[in-house]
């Protein structure tokens, strides 16, 4: 059984193929389209699901269901024309996108993000804004919700109250925290939020409190209030950047302890030893670890397209498990992309020979690791595209995590971005619990932790400012090369850590292509490229 999913709402596009089960290939539409979080794309062309048909050589007559959420802008499957089959709400979608790959056979799923799909209750007309649901053996099932109103627009409630991911996004945007989408347009970066919160004290807690209320699962926010109280804090203050990062902290804090409350509330209906994530606030590693510290629940996934990418998974095996009753497939990794072999590689490296050098490698390994020793700056492109907004070793920009430097080295010549955003540490798993306060491996960089404190000044290129750190613990099942690299490092510095960031530039989506690839390296500062079999250099 072959299933098209399409992902996304008004932005993050996705779309994979789903056969027997099984995830074949997944893309998000800003990764062909180059512009970032698919804002500006042209829908209807929808490169996304050209990509997944070429590259797996399958035809449209060969797709037995379409399958989408009911936020998705329409035109983004005016390519199907009327051959959709199924409209699933849309946190159901995320719920089922955490849920078939988990390997729980039992699990509460946690789906707290901005908004998402319009419903009718004692309000009204609202959207749901946090979701909780437990899954059992293949099925789903929604147990409570949370939901706010707001202006409806296009099908999208705007500014909606009660929403943990609104409050969020519209603090960081107040502060600053946002970049040009590209659709010339600003929006909010709730990421760089949580970079920031790190260097705050969370002061303005208790006003904040004044206009939130959490009973029984269900959450309040006076989102108005809450903005206008920020407006005259903004207005009022004599140091601008300490108060905004008072102003970030508290909001990380208040997100915190309200995804906490909810994850209590969750465990407390289900009574279940697990938990899944998703929803865009499911990216937030610090409340992630909130979960893992301060809640009941002995096991975590978050699914790695926790954003609205990760929909479109979602709602193709939700249609695959409704047509099947079978045991689950646990996702080995995310490396759904395309892998493009050394053949297409050098085809691309031919167009560009008047800018660069390249020669073949026996063990790329091993000189990439000694490169990072000497404080090199190197790209690392090898298999499949991750799926997802974290570089996890297929598509990462690597570099020596030992020297102090190095973050101000990489955004001043590579990354240009806000000096309070963390570099991650990417670890060998048998040696994470040694440099970091591990309660649970994760490989796809959802959670934070703190640092141990004796190894700080060993890595300090790759711990934030208050001692935690976005830790990739990395296992040779998971990614064999990328794991080779971090050993042959481990071998030369007794250090088994390095500095892993994406492989893109500012303003720019991660690489997907060899094409993309050679582009990022030629317009940055990076010292060489590690591609496929190919070691690349400029002239």
């Amino acid at each position: 059984m072959k299933i098209i999913g399409f992902g996304g709402s008004t932005h993050d596009f996705s779309v994979c193929l789903v056969e027997n089960g099984e995830v074949k290939i997944a893309i998000e539409e800003e990764r062909l389209a180059k512009k970032k979080y698919g804002y500006g794309c042209e829908l209807r062309e929808n490169l996304a699901y050209k990509y997944v048909l070429e590259k797996t050589n399958t035809k449209e007559a060969e797709i037995d269901y379409f399958v989408s959420n009911d936020l998705l802008n329409k035109d983004y499957f005016d390519c199907v024309k009327g051959k959709m089959s199924q409209l699933y709400n849309h946190h159901y979608t995320h719920a089922a996108s955490a849920f078939y790959e988990s390997g729980f056979e039992d699990t509460a799923i946690l789906v707290i993000d901005h908004s998402g799909s319009i419903i009718k209750d004692s309000k009204g007309l609202s959207t749901e804004t946090i979701s909780y649901y437990r899954g059992t053996e293949n099925r789903i099932a929604l147990m409570d919700r949370v939901s706010g109103d707001g202006e409806i627009k296009n099908g999208i409630v705007k500014k909606p109250n009660n929403s943990i991911g609104y409050f969020y996004s519209m603090i960081a945007k107040m502060l600053g925290c946002q970049s040009m989408g590209g659709d010339n347009k600003i929006h909010s970066e709730s990421g760089k939020l949580m970079g920031l919160s790190s260097y705050g004290k969370p002061v303005y807690k208790e006003d904040f409190e004044r206009f939130i209320r959490f009973e029984q699962g269900q959450v309040e926010i006076e989102i108005e209030n809450i903005r206008q109280y920020v407006e005259k804090v903004l207005a009022e203050t004599k140091s601008e950047q300490e108060t905004k990062m008072n102003l970030a902290a508290t909001a990380q804090k208040i997100l915190e302890d309200l995804v906490v409350k909810c994850a209590d509330y969750l465990y407390e209906i289900t009574k279940s030893k697990n938990i899944c994530i998703a929803g865009g606030v499911g990216l937030n590693g610090l409340a992630n670890q909130k979960i893992l510290m301060d809640t009941k629940f002995e096991n975590i996934f978050i699914c790695p397209a926790a954003n609205d990418a990760g929909t479109s998974i979602g709602a193709a095996l939700s249609k695959f498990y409704e047509k099947n009753n079978c045991s689950k497939k646990e996702m080995k990794n995310n490396f759904y992309g395309f892998s493009y072999n050394n053949e297409e590689i050098e085809q691309s490296l031919e167009k560009q020979q008047d800018k660069i050098f390249y020669s073949k490698l026996a063990n790329g390994e091993k000189l990439a690791a000694k490169l990072i020793k000497e404080n090199r700056i190197i790209a690392w492109y090898q298999g499949g595209s991750e799926f997802g907004p974290r570089s996890l070793g297929n598509r990462s920009i690597l570099a020596n995590p030992c020297n102090p430097k190095m973050k101000d080295i990489l955004n001043n010549r590579v990354k240009f971005r806000e000096s309070y955003r963390p570099f991650a540490p990417a670890v060998m798993a048998e040696h994470e619990k040694e440099y970091f306060e591990m309660i649970k491996s994760n490989e796809y960089m959802l959670l934070i932790p703190e640092t141990n404190k004796e190894v700080i000044s060993r890595i300090p290129a790759v711990v934030h400012v208050d001692g935690t750190a976005r830790v990739q613990s990395v296992t040779k099942t998971f990614n064999p090369q990328f794991y080779s690299v971090i050993q042959e490092f481990y071998k030369l510095s007794s250090i088994p850590v390095v500095l892993n960031t994406s492989f893109n530039i500012k303003g720019r989506p991660i690489c997907e292509s060899p094409h993309d690839a050679i582009d990022c390296f030629l317009e940055s500062d990076i010292d060489y490229l590690f591609m496929g079999n190919y070691l690349v250099w400029k002239i």
